[in-house]
């Protein structure tokens, strides 16, 4: 299944709604800046999951376009025969049609992460329902902190990162300079769930978007072994793709040279330009950070370098199996774990 559409339930095992994106603008207007950063956070993960590409979205958006080709004569006709709509509908029909095909799925990435969207809630002190804050709710008698806005129940020991305590850490930087350079992510694309399920923000491939407090506490040639190694990641794919999208300059040179040689020296040459500007476009997919994933780079960290996935802190090896929580961050990791 690449979807599973299960409810969600609190830790009394009862069924509880996700987080709507309502509640999550809610707690960001409040006049309380700790609450407003957990409740952006939580919004920036789900754009950021919106974006992902897995094998659920592309075939449910492949069935999208199909719907949308099969749909269109069928509402045209009910369209313009029944409600007396003008003949000029049928394309605005199409577009409607192919716009919700192919935007639809990424609208239910929310499901698809509700269960880390809880977890991370309830770890920052918001109840993972609602976005309620739970600061100074009382544990009852089975460990739970109950929610006075919808009633889900929660473990008290699911709180470890309290907003109302521990201030979140900033790891990324917005720069102007890292939007034109290529291979660096948007900040809002750089989160990750860690290994108990709380989404955390995560360092670029590159390092360009950690912040230099961070940067700076490690050794300039460690920083640049783990840059290397991180420019591993996915190299292959890139490869593949980099050869793939080659052929159409290529088509563009040969058919320019051909212009040139035999029919005008201005056409073949005008040609020849635009296949060299479709190169060095295509040239750039090696140099980016495309097929190299958040959550690929917090596990090179974690376990090739012994270091937290999300603030590059450096972490000692815990007991087999257990999880090793970041003393700055709260970011968890099982080293033990791979990718």
């Amino acid at each position: 299944m690449f979807y599973d559409y299960q409810p969600l339930f609190d830790d009394r095992d009862e069924p509880c709604k996700l987080l709507s994106v309502r509640d999550l603008r809610r707690a960001s207007q409040t006049d309380r800046p700790a609450l407003a950063g957990v409740a952006r956070t939580l919004r920036t993960a789900i754009k950021a999951e919106s974006g992902r590409t897995t094998p659920g979205t592309v075939a449910m958006q492949i069935g999208g376009v199909i719907g949308a080709v099969v749909l269109t004569p069928f509402v045209a006709i009910f369209l313009v025969e029944v409600l007396g709509a003008p003949a000029a509908v049928m394309p605005l029909v199409f577009i409607a049609l192919l716009a919700a095909g192919l935007q639809g799925p990424r609208l239910l990435a929310r499901a698809r992460v509700r269960k880390s969207l809880a977890l991370t809630a309830v770890a920052e002190g918001v109840c993972g329902s609602c976005a309620f804050s739970l600061e100074g709710v009382a544990p009852e008698r089975d460990d739970r902190l109950v929610c006075p806005e919808c009633g889900a129940a929660w473990r008290a020991d699911r709180v470890t990162r309290p907003h109302w305590k521990t201030p979140t850490l900033a790891v990324n930087r917005q720069s102007f300079a890292c939007w034109i350079t290529p291979g660096v992510c948007s900040v809002g694309d750089l989160v990750t769930p860690d290994d108990r399920g709380r989404f955390v923000p995560t360092p670029d491939a590159r390092l360009r978007r950690l912040r230099s407090a961070l940067r700076d506490e490690i050794e300039p040639d460690e920083c640049r072994r783990i840059r290397k190694a991180m420019r591993r990641i996915g190299r292959t794919r890139r490869a593949l793709l980099t050869l793939v999208l080659l052929t159409m300059p290529t088509l563009f040179a040969a058919r320019g040279w051909s212009v040139y040689r035999h029919e005008s020296a201005a056409a073949g040459g005008v040609l020849l330009g635009v296949a060299a500007g479709l190169a060095a476009v295509v040239l750039i997919v090696p140099c980016c950070s495309i097929f190299c994933s958040p959550r690929a780079t917090s596990r090179l960290l974690v376990n090739r370098f012994s270091r937290c996935g999300s603030c590059m802190k450096p972490i000692a090896t815990p007991p087999a199996d257990k999880l090793l929580v970041c003393s700055r961050c709260g970011a968890a990791w099982n080293l033990a774990k791979r990718a």
